[in-house]
């Protein structure tokens, strides 16, 4: 992870208490019949670039609190592909 030892630690510590919300949206991603295969590819490609900078956890640590473990999820239900894309996926990077 990139950043000054303590932002990896902030990040590191962030990012564990958020394994399972994590870990739901890689699932569901890679197993979503809503998703085209290309729109998977660039969604898990762009996710795991950002979070191996720790500024990524650090800025958007408000961002996973309060939902549940299947919010990302949850979001996409609600809208379409191109719309989760632009309305919850772009912010966080």
């Amino acid at each position: 992870m990139k950043g000054t030892e303590k932002q990896i630690k902030w990040a590191e510590d962030i990012k564990k208490e958020n394994t399972k919300k994590i870990a739901n949206f890689y699932k569901y991603v890679e197993t979503s019949k809503d998703l085209a295969d290309e729109a998977r590819e660039v969604i898990i490609e762009k996710f795991e670039e950002v979070s191996q900078n720790a500024k990524f956890w650090i800025d958007n640590r408000e961002s996973f609190k309060g939902h549940s473990d299947d919010w990302l999820e949850e979001e996409f239900r609600a809208c379409k592909s191109k719309t989760f894309l632009e309305t919850v996926i772009a912010p966080l990077f």
